[in-house]
């Protein structure tokens, strides 16, 4: 009976030594891509943390635990801005995110006008200031919601009756 030469032993080995080493990386690679997939949802959403406190989930929430998708009451887009032209004015510039547009209607009820119309939209955020002197009128109104922040100048100058109305977006 012959014996093993030690170069067979040692590329038997060599040979184990890699198969083993290609297994638990492949395994590795395995167990950590399963991990990025299957979060800790209790960790990681508002929903499980609301769902945990006992607070109700509003129906409009969308939850996917696999996927680690987690989306909420959709955002609305924004209305054009040609919509926030006072009836009856007239454009004298316009932008994607600015307009100016003149009227002679009086400034109260022009101010008034968009007061309704911001509280129409839903804007949340609110601050209407209104300043008259000498027949110099200044009225500032900013409002802002979700994905929509606007500001509204209103003057009118006392040597004219027209009114400059003066929309931005941001």
């Amino acid at each position: 009976m012959k014996f093993f030469r030690p170069n067979v032993i040692i590329a038997i080995l060599v040979i184990v030594l890699i198969a083993a080493a290609a297994f638990i990386f492949i395994n590795r690679q395995n167990n950590s891509t399963n991990e990025a997939v299957n979060l800790n949802v209790s960790d990681s959403t508002l929903a499980a943390d609301a769902e945990n406190s006992g607070a109700p989930i509003p129906s409009d929430f969308t939850e996917v635990y696999n996927g680690a998708s987690i989306s909420g009451t959709p955002v609305p887009s924004k209305p054009p801005l040609s919509s926030y032209i006072y009836n009856g004015a007239t454009i004298k510039n316009q932008t994607e995110s600015h307009l100016e547009i003149e009227s002679t209607d009086d400034p109260q009820v022009i101010t008034d006008w968009y007061k309704k119309m911001i509280n129409d939209l839903n804007f949340n955020a609110k601050s209407f200031s209104q300043t008259s002197s000498n027949g110099v009128v200044f009225n500032k109104l900013s409002a802002a919601k979700p994905a929509e922040k606007i500001e509204i100048n209103i003057k009118k100058d006392q040597t004219t009756s027209i009114v400059v109305i003066t929309v931005d977006r941001f």
